[in-house]
């Protein structure tokens, strides 16, 4: 599975769905890193925006395999 999804949290969209700056922050770098995976968990908010309210990160193989 792959492509992009965008995911929302705070404002008119998500209101009560707030992230910290370190978790911004540990976002950003793990959207910067080819071996890691990023496992949202969100639920719908305004309009179907999906309000990431946690999510997992996870550690790919050398070789890009999730274990």
């Amino acid at each position: 599975m792959g492509g992009y999804v965008t995911y929302y949290w705070g404002g008119s969209r998500c209101p009560g769905t707030t992230l910290e700056d370190a978790e911004v922050a540990l976002l950003h770098g793990a959207l910067d890193n080819p071996r890691v995976h990023l496992e949202p968990r969100y639920k719908v908010g305004q309009g179907g925006a999906l309000c990431l309210v946690a999510f997992s990160l996870v550690l790919r193989s050398e070789t890009g395999a999730l274990p």
